[in-house]
């Protein structure tokens, strides 16, 4: 990897070329970020778009063929330009990524019945609403499912993209790798990328696209009390209340601890997975955030402004340390929750998909502090849930704001 031979190379620079090398890695920052800003931008385009359509699919209104072809086109335009973005940040190491967009572009031509979506004048305008619902529903179905939520499994990769928004996902992941990879070598990447000084039990840093936080020019971390970003601030205020920031040792039931030791033993990455990075990638109005406690994988998505139509809360879970009906047992706990909380849920396995939309500001800020909150007492559920009767507990004693 690029990156690699450059540390290699900076290390071994005699002091006379440190200024040449010096300059070199800035250059290539400069580059690197570029191609970043690029890729967020594309990202959020999608987001936006994804949030529209999913948002015509639960009105169940008429829409037009012209709007379900724009979609279908601005989807792969954007997912195109992230996976090219991706692949000019990495020297070229994920081009499948690009074969992954063609594919899935093939599939929604076939659906669509022509080779260029949008361009057909003769298309009718209008369709009955029964009929304009199927076909963006069947557009939906490859682009707005999310399969890739762990980075460490082995499933994540390009060739396991089944979705837009798989590659979406994959090109996210490991163009932060890239950029913390670049950022560590350059005084230069202060307010860019930022760690967060807080009593979190991930090591979070901060990507601030602008007007996000009020950290000082050339800073390399930051505060809660910087953070101005309007969803994150939310959640962060959920995470850290103190009612949730266990500081003593929480109740452990022997039979799930023992499942937990015995998966982490079993498991090749071993102790690797607990010190990977987290990220959040924050705006005035908009979020993502992604982490990984342990063995158990976290992605939110929100924007939060005063336009009503255009906010929501995108949340995403899966995995744990225990044992397969202690992970499941979890995940249903966690979505009675968010089905107590106005959100639409569905739940696979161990895997749980949830989405909340289309309220004001304030009721969008209320549930953000919730799933800090939740975020927070879920860490080491899956080693409690022992039984059918502790979900039901769970989300019963949560909603009472009974937090153990």
């Amino acid at each position: 990897m690029f990156w690699h031979r450059l540390i290699q190379y900076l290390k071994g620079a005699s002091r006379q070329d440190d200024d040449a090398a010096d300059k070199a890695v800035s250059k290539t920052f400069r580059k690197q970020y570029a191609r970043f800003r690029r890729l967020l931008g594309a990202n959020a385009a999608l987001a936006e778009l994804m949030a529209d359509m999913e948002g015509k699919l639960s009105d169940k209104s008429p829409y037009s063929m012209t709007y379900v072809r724009h979609a279908a086109e601005q989807a792969v335009n954007k997912s195109r330009l992230m996976a090219r973005s991706l692949d000019e940040m990495s020297g070229g190491k994920y081009a499948g990524l690009s074969r992954a967009v063609e594919r899935i572009e093939k599939e929604l031509h076939s659906l669509l019945g022509d080779n260029a979506p949008c361009r057909q004048a003769h298309l009718p305008v209008t369709m009955p609403p029964s009929e304009g619902h199927t076909a963006l529903h069947d557009v939906s179905r490859l682009i707005l499912p999310l399969n890739l939520i762990d980075p460490a499994s082995a499933g994540f990769s390009p060739e396991g993209c089944q979705t837009l928004h798989d590659v979406m996902r994959f090109a996210l992941e490991r163009s932060y790798q890239e950029m913390f990879a670049i950022s560590d070598l350059t005084a230069e990447a202060g307010n860019v990328v930022m760690k967060l000084k807080a009593s979190l039990p991930i090591d979070l840093h901060i990507i601030d696209l602008g007007n996000g936080t009020t950290a000082p020019p050339g800073a390399h971390s930051v505060t809660p009390e910087e953070i101005v970003s309007a969803p994150f601030k939310a959640l962060l205020g959920g995470m850290l209340r103190p009612e949730v920031t266990f500081r003593q040792p929480r109740p452990i039931n022997m039979g799930g601890f023992l499942s937990v030791m015995g998966r982490q033993m079993l498991s090749p990455q071993g102790g690797e997975r607990f010190g990977d990075k987290s990220y959040a990638v924050v705006s005035a109005r908009s979020m993502g955030f992604g982490s990984r406690v342990g063995y158990h994988y976290t992605i939110l998505d929100s924007y939060c402004g005063t336009t009503d139509s255009k906010n929501y809360i995108s949340f995403s879970f899966q995995g744990g340390a225990a044992g397969e009906a202690r992970r499941e047992r979890r995940v249903r706990a966690i979505a009675l929750v968010l089905e107590e909380l106005g959100f639409s849920v569905t739940v696979q396995g161990d895997m749980l998909k949830s989405r909340f939309q289309k309220y004001p500001r304030a009721i969008i800020e209320d549930r953000l502090d919730q799933l800090g909150r939740l975020w927070q007492v879920a860490r080491q559920m899956d080693m409690l849930m022992v039984s059918e009767e502790a979900v039901v507990q769970f989300r019963d004693d949560f909603m009472n704001g009974i937090y153990r």
